[in-house]
């Protein structure tokens, strides 16, 4: 009988364990995933940056080109100025999306992480964890008084 309870709890182990492997492998594709995103969202940010930078130095083009009144050159610039524009919130869009896509991979991820856990508990009330002698630990504990005594300084002597 007791043979046969063992079998039973085994296969049951083996099947948490299956189980647990493909949630933790789930969660690992999650986490890539979101790695990934992330990475693309910062991407983004340098590009936006950069175009930032380039839309600044376009606008200066553009006040000098009105300074020097040479029309042909203030329709160059602003052209340049709006073309970069448009290319910043195509990127701000861009970022948008990726944050939206972002936040759903995170929240897949943390319902993976979550149903790990889940499979972890189901695993660890399976197989006992093996007892601790407690009278080891409470020997060790006075040891270590002991020590911190013998370790901190002696008490300066009083004057008189």
């Amino acid at each position: 009988k007791k043979k046969k309870e063992d079998e039973k709890r085994n296969k049951e182990i083996a099947e948490v364990k299956k189980v647990l492997d493909k949630a933790k492998s789930a969660s690992d594709g999650a986490k890539k995933a979101v790695d990934a995103k992330k990475a693309e969202a910062s991407s983004l940010s340098s590009k936006l940056a950069e175009k930032a930078r380039a839309f600044e130095a376009a606008e200066a083009k553009v006040t000098s080109a009105e300074a020097s009144k040479d029309k042909k050159a203030i329709k160059a610039a602003i052209k340049t100025s709006d073309d970069i524009e448009e290319q910043m919130d195509k990127i701000k869009a861009d970022q948008k999306k990726i944050a939206e896509e972002l936040k759903a991979l995170e929240g897949d991820l943390a319902s993976k992480n979550k149903a790990t856990a889940a499979e972890q508990a189901k695993l660890d009330k399976l197989i006992p964890k093996p007892k601790e002698e407690p009278k080891k630990e409470a020997k060790q504990s006075k040891d270590t008084k002991a020590d911190a005594k013998a370790e901190a300084p002696a008490e300066p002597a009083k004057k008189k």
